[in-house]
């Protein structure tokens, strides 16, 4: 499965989802491989335009594959599928660890559109 990023409101599996893509304040990335995460500190959310394009441009430069998230938009969304990039639902407020292991299961919805 390679890559999965989860927008985070946090730096740890522990932290809550964050509902928001690009103004997001972390994203975890998930190697499944190797089983291990890193968390990236999203620096595109204090830019005033392009926040959810730059952050989707960081994902495809990360080989990220699937992408966990309440919202995102039309742009953002647009550069997801450009890189090859599927798009789950996940809820806010829950742990990023538990949207993970749903991911994992094949327990989310695929978001087939912009939903922001």
């Amino acid at each position: 499965m390679s890559k999965i990023a989860v927008c985070a409101a946090g730096e740890s599996l522990n932290s809550t989802v964050d509902g928001r893509f690009g103004r997001c304040a972390y994203l975890i990335l998930w190697d499944e491989d190797n089983k291990s995460f890193k968390s990236i500190p999203n620096e595109a959310a204090q830019r005033a335009h392009g926040s959810g394009t730059s952050t989707a441009q960081l994902l495809v430069s990360e080989g990220v594959k699937s992408l966990l998230v309440g919202r995102i938009g039309p742009k953002a969304f647009e550069v997801m599928n450009k890189g090859g990039i599927k798009v789950y639902q996940a809820e806010e407020g829950q742990s990023v660890q538990m949207v993970l292991d749903a991911c994992l299961q094949g327990d989310l919805e695929e978001i087939l559109k912009p939903n922001n």
